[in-house]
């Protein structure tokens, strides 16, 4: 603001002009050296004093009066306070903003702010001891695995298994639509202690989620998800791979299982219990849990329920299954001409698709090879 003759003081080091209530120069910080009122030096007004006219003739005289002195006891009435100028001064210092420096972008804050309003860092004094860690935000999976901690102990205090109530076992995690399927073939669900292993040869062997995962391990049961199994035999040539798939790998006696699998480009983890479908003896009703392994039908239960119910996975690519299970670009080569053959379709340059493969096995990518679907000609006695 620009200050008026009597409303402000010179510094006597920089000669900045400083308000009256500020007792220090707020550039050099050179303290007032004096605190009295200065002395008018202006035409006189109500506010810093005037001359009081007296007319003698054609004569004009002034006599002089101060209007602060004369208005201070109306002041005091209406303020019922005797403030001092010093004291009005150290009240108005005591309020002025003091700032702090950002120790990680060396912004400049104002003293009440906690937080850096530039990179968002928290204030630590130089006097202060530090102020504790912030805790560590939780990744997805560690925040999953407190989730399957906290779900065991839970049923093992109540002493019972636990219940998947979003994917239940019940006829709407089987079809789209429940109702419509009347015809559809009984399904009962059981628990994994529960499934029968009747004409087994190992049926004596103890549960476990794998033992050694391989392609053989693979069986099909009445529901259409080849696509999906054959990736799952392609993956069973890379143990580790499983594992990445499969966060329980133990068997878990109140029935909680993890498996993470990647949709749409993320990497979800899916939390299953250890109902399955079974015909009316008691076998599983989709695919098989070979040599007492789990892995197969829970990994089967887990894209299920993440695509809504069993019959979601009816019909699909291999490449699909792939990039569920292993979160990579897929790529898919064709090794015939389409019997709808496009215009400018040319024939298969089988030169260029057998350097592909070879590259590709050189690579160690996973690969794996189909027949049959869409428009493919596909000759059965063959």
């Amino acid at each position: 603001m620009t200050l008026r003759k009597g409303e402000f003081w010179s510094c006597s080091k920089c000669t900045l002009k400083n308000p009256l209530l500020a007792s220090t120069c707020k550039v050099c910080k050179t303290e007032r050296t004096t605190l009295s009122m200065p002395a008018v030096s202006r035409s006189p007004s109500p506010r810093h004093g005037g001359l009081k006219k007296h007319t003698n003739g054609t004569k004009v005289t002034y006599a002089k009066v101060n209007y602060m002195q004369k208005s201070s006891s109306k002041v005091k009435e209406r303020t019922n306070a005797n403030f001092d100028l010093d004291q009005v001064i150290s009240m108005a210092t005591s309020y002025q903003p003091k700032s702090w420096q950002c120790s990680i972008c060396t912004f400049e804050n104002t003293k009440s702010q906690a937080v850096c309003d530039m990179c968002m860092n928290m204030r630590v004094d130089v006097n202060e001891t530090p102020p504790p860690e912030q805790p560590i935000r939780l990744s997805q999976e560690e925040l999953a695995n407190k989730h399957w901690h906290y779900i065991v102990r839970y049923c093992k205090l109540k002493k019972q298994s636990y219940v998947d109530e979003s994917f239940p076992p019940a006829p709407s995690s089987l079809y789209y639509y429940p109702t419509e399927n009347k015809d559809a073939p009984v399904v009962k669900w059981k628990r994994l202690r529960d499934i029968c292993f009747d004409d087994d040869p190992d049926k004596d062997l103890p549960w476990a989620v794998f033992r050694r995962p391989q392609p053989s391990d693979i069986s099909q049961g009445v529901l259409g998800n080849c696509w999906l199994l054959s990736a799952l035999a392609v993956l069973a040539e890379r143990e580790d791979l499983v594992r990445a798939v499969l966060i329980t790998r133990e068997i878990c006696h109140q029935g909680v299982y993890q498996v993470r699998l990647c949709k749409d480009g993320n990497w979800k983890t899916v939390l299953v219990d250890d109902f399955f479908p079974c015909d009316k003896k008691g076998h599983l009703f989709y695919s098989q849990a070979k040599r007492k392994q789990l892995w197969v039908p829970l990994i089967e239960k887990a894209v299920a329920k993440l695509h809504g119910c069993y019959e979601a996975l009816v019909s699909g690519r291999a490449i699909e299954g792939l990039a569920t299970l292993t979160g990579s670009p897929c790529e898919s080569i064709p090794l015939q001409v389409s019997s709808i053959q496009a215009p400018a379709e040319d024939e298969l340059d089988t030169d260029l698709i057998w350097a592909q493969l070879l590259s590709s096995r050189q690579a160690l990518f996973l690969m794996g090879a189909s027949c049959g679907g869409g428009n493919m000609k596909v000759d059965e006695a063959e």
